[in-house]
C-alpha cells in the first residue's frame, strides 16, 4: 500500500518523538488537533477536545470516511470535531453537484454516514461546554474529573482554502 508523504513523516515523527505528555492545570482545556490522517488511526494524547482538521481518507470513499468516524467516535475526548479538508470531496454535496465525476462511483451521500458523537463543521460553529477538568495522563479511559464552573468554547470550522485548480471548497482570495 502506498503511503502519502505526510503519513510517512507523521510515522517518523512518532518514532523519534519522546516528549512526555504535559500535565494540564485544572483550569485549562487540552485541545488535540490532527489532520491528514489518510485512513491511519494513530494513538492520540488525552484531551478535552479532539479536532480532525481535514483529509480523513486515502482513497476518498465513504466506507473510509465511516471507518475514520468510527475511530474518532471511540476516542476518549469529551468533544470530537471534524472539519473537512480539500481532499474530503465526498463531504461536500454542493461541490459534487458541480463536479459529479469526483464522486468516484459513490452512490451514498454524507447524510447516510453515522457521525455518532462527532460534530461536523461546514462553515458553521458549535458551542462546547466544559466543567473544570484535571487530567490523569495514565488513565485515558476517563480523563475528566468534573467540578464547579461551566465554561463554553465556540469553535468555527470551514474547509475553505485558496483556489488552486479544481478542488473542493476552494475560493478566491479577496
Amino acid at each position: 500500500m502506498l503511503l502519502s508523504v505526510g503519513t510517512r513523516l507523521f510515522k517518523l515523527h512518532l518514532l523519534h518523538s519522546s516528549s512526555p505528555v504535559a500535565t494540564a492545570a485544572p483550569s485549562s482545556l487540552r485541545i488535540v488537533c490532527i489532520s491528514g490522517t489518510h485512513n491511519s488511526q494513530p494513538d492520540l494524547p488525552p484531551g478535552d477536545i479532539l479536532i480532525h482538521a481535514g483529509d480523513l481518507t486515502e482513497n476518498r470513499s465513504l466506507d473510509e470516511v465511516q471507518a475514520q468516524l468510527d475511530w474518532l467516535s471511540s476516542q476518549p475526548h469529551l468533544h470530537k470535531v471534524v472539519i473537512a479538508g480539500n481532499h474530503d470531496v465526498l463531504l461536500d454535496e454542493n461541490f459534487l453537484e458541480k463536479h459529479p465525476e469526483r464522486r468516484y462511483g459513490a452512490t451514498r451521500t454524507v447524510h447516510e454516514l453515522d457521525w455518532g458523537p462527532v460534530h461536523y463543521l461546514l462553515d458553521s460553529s458549535i458551542a462546547l461546554e466544559f466543567g473544570r477538568s484535571e487530567f490523569n495522563p495514565d488513565d485515558r479511559a476517563k480523563d475528566y474529573i468534573k467540578s464547579g464552573d461551566k465554561r463554553t468554547l465556540v469553535i468555527y470550522g470551514s474547509p475553505r482554502t485558496p483556489q488552486d485548480g479544481v478542488s473542493t471548497r476552494s475560493s478566491t482570495r479577496g
